[in-house]
């Protein structure tokens, strides 16, 4: 608190005549009204304790939110991909002809892939070697008409034009190489890839999507960027309509399947195909109840950590004796001594608070009430709050939820995720866990910033205008005072001065 009495008898000069420490006495007739400053400088600093207190709480639970609460996180628990989790184990000589994952809608159980006849191809133009001079291009920052092509490039007015798949493309002369590709490939409406290899020194065009439904279709426009349809173009390619996209074709449990990708999902198994083998690859699916315990036990220990905090802040013993410290109180003591002072005059702050409270209480029902028309709580999966006396701390029976996951994972999943459209008491019933403890949360942070911290923050204006006032007084009173002193200064001089002349001419007239 940097509010108090100013650098007393500065612009004063004090007492000369008198003898009389002005500084001092002004001081001490100024206590009353430093005192009332003091005071309400010290409720200013509980209120800003108070809001700093309000703002550690929202980081922490913003922090659990993210962690416990999105679905980019990877400890989430918020989307039942997140708690139906599966393991996909790959056996045979061939199986990494394929990458194979399970999402939260797979089946337990062992399946065969029979064989992968052919990959999935984009349609596409492979254009002649040797399309630059000596070792190929070493660089793609020269512009398009200083390149070593073996076929020059020729322009049309300083131009050269084609058309992908209907969309038209100019260069000038003065374009670099790396442009003219980046702008072919970050078209939206082409949806190619033009590319250039040093391995054979040759372009390639190619569709963005493969299956037998791709094709690509070039026209060259002016200049030779592209062949007339006879003779290919500088980039050793010829313009045309080319239908050479190709699907993917393998055998899935003796069902031929035949996808334009090689990236797919079936019966909510994933499937990526990285090459073609006549053998058989048997995988098996089972439930990865272990790490979904594991999240869930990590979830449960910060939980406990907030909850156990939180009611430390209910309980917190108030220290009346001890109350913020001013700038001169501060001055006489030790870093050490101001931190343990300090330490007892916060503790308290937030005592008894409502809004605490009920936070507490709306978590602790999240884990008790029945879940929607499940029938269940998180206590019928191992989650449980336990005795009265832990304060809503959860004690989780990693036996118990580990058998709900591999008996009935659908139901812990609702459990945990299950959302709701409905409003007030009907959503919360509704809910699973997680939706249940975000909407308290969000209840909690909204009611806190629009209530009590604008109410606090409001106060501590309140104050401020208060502190300014009275220490406009006290700024009034010193220079009173000051002047006071001042004039008896110059009186108590003016009767010396007199008093030496009257004794100078006593001392002439005895003479």
């Amino acid at each position: 608190m940097s509010t108090g009495i100013g650098a007393l008898g500065a612009l004063h000069i004090s007492g000369l005549n008198t003898g009389l420490d002005t500084d001092s006495i002004v001081k001490a007739l100024l206590i009353a009204d430093q005192t009332k400053i003091d005071s309400q400088a010290k409720k200013k600093q509980k209120l800003e304790w108070k809001l700093e207190a309000y703002r550690e709480i929202k980081t922490e639970l913003k922090a659990f939110t993210q962690k416990y609460m999105s679905v980019l996180s990877p400890d989430n628990l918020w989307s039942t991909a997140a708690i139906k989790v599966y393991r996909v184990a790959l056996s045979g000589t061939s199986a990494s002809a394929v990458s194979i994952s399970a999402g939260a809608n797979a089946q337990t159980g062992t399946m065969t892939i029979d064989s992968i006849t052919s990959l999935a191809e984009a349609a596409h133009i492979s254009g002649s070697t040797g399309a630059a001079t000596g070792d190929g291009l070493s660089g793609y920052n020269v512009a398009l008409k200083d390149l070593a092509l073996t076929t020059p490039l020729v322009f049309d007015e300083g131009n050269i034009s084609f058309s992908i798949n209907g969309k038209e493309f100019t260069f000038s002369e003065d374009d670099t190489l790396q442009h003219m590709m980046n702008t072919v490939n970050n078209d939206a409406d082409a949806k190619v890839t033009l590319s250039y290899s040093q391995l054979t020194n040759a372009f390639t065009l190619k569709t963005d999507q493969t299956g037998s439904d791709t094709s690509l279709t070039v026209v060259n426009l002016a200049g030779n960027a592209f062949g007339d349809g006879v003779t290919p173009g500088a980039l050793g390619m010829d313009a045309g309509t080319y239908d050479n996209g190709q699907d993917a074709l393998l055998s899935i449990e003796g069902v031929v399947v035949t996808r334009s990708s090689n990236s797919f999902t079936i019966d909510g198994i994933s499937y990526t195909l990285n090459k073609t083998t006549a053998e058989a690859i048997d995988f098996t699916v089972t439930q990865d109840a272990d790490s979904v315990v594991g999240r869930v036990k990590a979830f449960i220990e910060d939980y406990n950590k907030l909850i156990e905090k939180y009611n430390a802040k209910l309980t917190e013993k108030t220290y009346l004796d001890f109350l913020p410290l001013t700038d001169a109180q501060r001055e006489e003591m030790t870093e050490n001594e101001i931190a343990v002072w300090e330490e007892k005059a916060k503790s308290g702050i937030l005592r008894s608070d409502n809004d605490i409270s009920g936070m507490l209480l709306a978590f602790r029902s999240a884990f008790s009430t029945v879940v929607g028309d499940t029938g269940l709580s998180l206590a019928d999966i191992g989650l449980s709050t336990g005795l009265y006396s832990n304060n809503g701390k959860i004690e989780l029976d990693e036996g118990k939820l580990k058998s709900a996951l591999l008996e009935k994972p659908d139901v812990v999943a609702q459990l945990f995720t299950q959302p709701s459209e409905a409003t007030g008491a009907e959503k919360f019933n509704e809910s699973g866990l997680m939706q249940r403890l975000s909407g308290t949360i969000n209840s909690y942070t909204t009611t806190i910033q629009s209530v009590s911290v604008e109410h606090t923050e409001r106060q501590i204006r309140y104050i401020e205008d208060k502190i300014d006032a009275l220490e406009l007084i006290l700024g009034q009173n010193q220079e009173r005072y000051y002047r006071r002193f001042t004039a008896m200064e110059a009186a108590i001089s003016r009767m010396n001065s007199q008093s030496s002349w009257l004794s100078a001419m006593t001392a002439q007239t005895t003479s």
